[in-house]
């Protein structure tokens, strides 16, 4: 810009000047807008990216050359090349009470043997030209399936040790060496003797252990025949009763592979209370295999009566629900007893 007025004053020439020398200071602190990248605003729907997709879906499948796969386009064409063997699929399924997870054979490598569970179910898919690819196997124990047959899927069972092989025409077998690990059946024992409780309970301690946990228990007690003293109203043949059966009690937190626990049961009422009578502890598993102790030998404890009166009264109890027939010398015994109730029973009116 230039002066137009006040050319021949001095005053407004030195007003110019400063004027000229502060606008040139401001202009040479200038700076460009900077650019705003954020579109977003101007495309709410996203249709940018519209094109890029469909170009990248071009380069993809729209390749020129009809013989070239994805494969070859993302440079995965030699791993794949390096791939030999058969093309099959195959798992092992422990039996689901195990809890142990399948096993994807085709991540199985090396020659080492392979644990599996009595019980597993092995599947095997085959895929290929029917005839390409065979199985061989010996851990079902059933017939063995011939190289070559057209099989394109196979299931079965483990019940033995074995191998299994997944053969070829090209002769790249693939095999494992399996090893049936056997379900043993469950342990138990009694760990103490049988008790009694002030009110009358049987209480007997036991234990209890099974590789995959134990499902059920039962205790059985029957009357022990061999050890009954066969005096006054035992003598006669005691009548039939059923032995007595009971669920064992298994723990809270559902941990069953190895446990204590009490057998509590109120049998004070029975008619063999008081008698010698062998108990059998029955421990069950998931696949109904089944242990059991040594029976043991006790006297079923039932109520105690200080009072002499009392316990006879309890005993011709029992022995008129040994046998029937006793009644007749129930009878008299009780009339014995009573013979003289001033000096027996402390009540007057009883």
């Amino acid at each position: 810009d230039q002066q137009v007025l006040g050319l021949g004053d001095a005053a407004s020439t030195a007003m110019w000047r400063a004027h000229v020398a502060r606008m040139t200071e401001q202009a040479a602190s200038a700076r460009a807008v900077a650019p705003d990248l954020k579109i977003s605003g101007l495309d709410p729907f996203g249709l940018r990216y519209v094109a890029a997709t469909a170009f990248v879906m071009a380069l993809i499948f729209g390749n020129p050359d009809p013989d070239a796969d994805l494969g070859n386009l993302l440079g995965t064409a030699p791993a794949q090349a390096m791939a030999q063997g058969p093309i099959y699929e195959g798992w092992i399924e422990p039996p689901r009470y195990t809890g142990l997870p399948a096993i994807y054979l085709n991540e199985v490598k090396g020659d080492d043997p392979l644990p599996v569970p009595q019980g597993s179910k092995v599947t095997l898919r085959l895929y290929g030209e029917t005839g390409d690819l065979g199985v061989r196997e010996n851990l079902s124990g059933l017939a063995p399936v011939t190289d070559g047959a057209p099989v394109s899927q196979l299931d079965f069972v483990v019940t033995q040790s074995g191998d299994l092989t997944v053969t070829s025409k090209k002769g790249n077998d693939i095999g494992w060496r399996i090893v049936m690990t056997p379900d043993t059946p469950p342990v138990i024992t009694a760990t103490g003797l049988a008790e009694r409780s002030p009110s009358g309970e049987t209480k007997l301690p036991f234990s209890a252990s099974d590789d995959y946990g134990v499902t059920h228990g039962t205790a059985r007690i029957t009357l022990d025949m061999a050890t009954v003293d066969r005096r006054y109203g035992l003598v006669l043949e005691p009548e039939p009763v059923a032995p007595v059966t009971l669920d064992l009690p298994l723990p809270y937190n559902g941990s069953t592979d190895t446990f204590k626990e009490t057998l509590v049961e109120d049998l004070s009422k029975h008619p063999w209370a008081g008698l010698p009578v062998a108990l059998t502890l029955t421990a069950n598993d998931a696949i109904d295999q089944t242990g059991t102790n040594t029976p043991e030998i006790f006297a079923l404890p039932g109520r105690r009566f200080f009072d002499p009166m009392a316990a006879a009264l309890v005993e011709q109890r029992r022995d008129l629900l040994w046998n029937r027939d006793n009644a007749q010398r129930i009878a008299l015994v009780l009339r014995a007893l009573t013979y003289l109730p001033e000096d027996i029973f402390d009540s007057q009116k009883a």
